[in-house]
């Protein structure tokens, strides 16, 4: 659910402390709201009857075929339903939605019927029995693959059998409470290199142009060893995402730096020691 009502990782990470990892330190008390993400609402028709709950743990986790993940407490009624029925619905919450989500996240089932409130507009789902929520950013349908236990609480992985998107909608980002999700960052001009063995004493230069446009440029490149004597030049050109490689020659010493320029943007690589 949304973080509220006091709940806190804090209490899990106390009660699993000898059994999981051991701590450094304490872990700050609000620790779980300096994540972002969006919001799933989580839809879901059972013997409980229907049910909506929102839930931020909620992702895409494969391509081929196409899952979702959504991680649920087995305090909550949408654990039961998932667990008797194998299917559920994820709502991607857009912006308008917000107040949906508190709503949705601030009650369970057993304490309130959620969706008999006619201010949630729902639809039949297409393949799924549970119902659907109006106005999401994308609605998919999903039935139950996998389960997975990690901590104090369950992830259930769904494949999407049926799917409706509207592009026109932007998503809710939730930080400290909701946000909109803001512009798209400008890419600037950044440049990395790397060096990197790749076996019987040879290297190789990897890096990636960060700017627009970032195809088809030139990048000069050159090794150095531990004093600073150049031992071999070299030129790449980046491709479509801006990344670029460049085996290094063999040159009579192993390189230890590596430099490399586009235009008038320079960038270093220094090897680790031995």
């Amino acid at each position: 659910m949304i973080p509220g009502r006091g709940e806190r990782i804090t209490k899990a990470a106390e009660a699993h402390a000898e059994s999981v990892l051991p701590m450094a330190s304490p872990l700050p008390d609000d620790l779980d709201r300096y994540f972002t993400t969006t919001v799933g609402l989580i839809t879901t028709r059972s013997s409980q009857g229907d049910n909506v709950m929102a839930a931020e743990w909620t992702m895409n986790i494969s391509y081929d075929p196409f899952r979702v993940a959504v991680f649920i407490s087995p305090r909550h009624a949408t654990h039961r339903a998932i667990t008797e029925t194998k299917e559920f619905g994820v709502n991607l919450a857009s912006e308008g939605q917000n107040a949906l989500c508190s709503f949705a996240g601030g009650f369970s089932l057993d304490e309130a019927r959620k969706l008999t409130s006619t201010a949630i507009k729902t639809r039949p789902g297409d393949v799924i029995k549970a119902p659907m929520i109006e106005g999401s950013l994308a609605q998919m349908e999903c039935r139950l693959v996998a389960t997975f236990q990690g901590g104090d609480h369950t992830e259930f992985v769904g494949e999407v059998v049926a799917a409706r998107v509207d592009p026109t909608k932007r998503p809710i980002v939730l930080y400290r409470g909701y946000h909109f999700l803001g512009e798209r960052i400008p890419r600037g001009e950044q440049l990395f290199v790397t060096l990197t063995p790749v076996g019987a004493g040879a290297h190789r230069v990897d890096g990636m142009y960060y700017a627009e446009p970032r195809e088809g440029k030139d990048v000069e490149l050159k090794v150095f060893d531990g004093a600073g004597r150049e031992l071999a030049t070299g030129k790449a050109r980046t491709d479509r995402g801006g990344f670029f490689e460049w085996l290094v020659p063999p040159a009579g010493g192993a390189p230890v730096r590596a430099w490399g320029r586009v235009g008038n943007v320079e960038s270093e690589a220094i090897a680790p020691r031995a």
